[in-house]
């Protein structure tokens, strides 16, 4: 039992290890694919639409090392991600997974872990005052009890 809750543990870490570099990576990735396809071969654009940039089909090459996009006939740029729906085949940026905590900015995924974050320190002072208050009404009716006897 003990070791499937630590492998769950680890699993998790990494997890959000990985999404946070995968992320900040394919973003760069992303913007660097299409500066170069504008600034190469246009040809490969078919439209844009909100965030989605249609790729040509045509250009698109499937291998088993995965798959690229075919750049004046002689330059291959790997497409790491690709999606499709009605409208044809495109590239979209990664969807950011993290938020910034309201608190001092600092991204975070699950809660922000950030020690001299504020918000921190007020979750810690309520939970602080919580705890003196029920040791406090423990306290009072010991009092209580004390005094009925």
């Amino acid at each position: 039992m003990k070791n499937r809750l630590f492998f769950c543990i680890m699993l998790s870490i990494c997890t959000i290890a990985f999404l946070k570099i995968t992320a900040d990576e394919c973003n760069e990735y992303y913007d660097a694919l299409v500066e170069k396809i504008v600034a190469t071969d246009p040809s490969c654009i078919q439209e844009s639409i909100d965030d989605k940039i249609y790729l040509n089909p045509e250009k698109i090459i499937p291998t088993q090392q995965g798959l690229f996009l075919n750049l004046e006939g002689e330059n291959y740029v790997t497409l790491p991600m690709i999606y499709s729906d009605e409208y044809g085949c495109y590239i979209t940026p990664v969807v950011k997974v993290f938020n910034n905590c309201r608190h001092c900015g600092r991204e975070y995924f699950v809660t922000c872990d950030n020690p001299d974050c504020a918000g921190k320190k007020i979750k810690q002072q309520y939970e602080d005052d919580k705890r003196r208050k029920k040791e406090e009404a423990k306290r009072q009716r010991k009092e209580d009890q004390n005094k009925k006897k």
